[in-house]
């Protein structure tokens, strides 16, 4: 069975960690930290079940946010297509970067090192 890693904000921050005092999933402050459960149910929802396929992700930020663009880049063409774009706060992106870390070392644990992959060719040295 493969590895899942999911984020979320509710019932629990990533990596089991509790909750901070005042946390609550719906982005306000709860009155009493929520309980802790060790399972999460991930809905999916029929329309995004097949995923969708990015091979190019531009990354923006400013103090309350990040931004991510998933897109697809297609050889010989200049424009790259964006498909999803993700708005994070910068705790959930922490997290995030927490779990891609912790799945890529599991991944390669079970498969073997992800290589890089190949540089892009410079441009030729201009002709005179």
């Amino acid at each position: 069975m493969p590895h899942r890693g999911s984020i979320c904000s509710a019932p629990r921050p990533l990596a089991a960690e509790p909750p901070p005092t005042g946390y609550n999933a719906g982005g306000g402050v709860a009155m009493t930290a929520p309980k802790v459960e060790g399972k999460i149910n991930i809905m999916v929802k029929d329309e995004l079940a097949l995923g969708t396929y990015a091979n190019f992700a531009s990354i923006v930020h400013n103090f309350a946010e990040f931004i991510v663009d998933f897109g697809r880049i297609v050889p010989g063409r200049e424009h790259v297509e964006v498909v999803s774009r993700i708005v994070m706060t910068p705790v959930h992106v922490k997290q995030l970067l927490r779990a891609l870390g912790e799945n890529v070392a599991i991944y390669e644990r079970n498969f073997g090192e992800i290589l890089d992959g190949p540089s892009p060719t410079p441009p030729p040295p201009p002709t005179m």
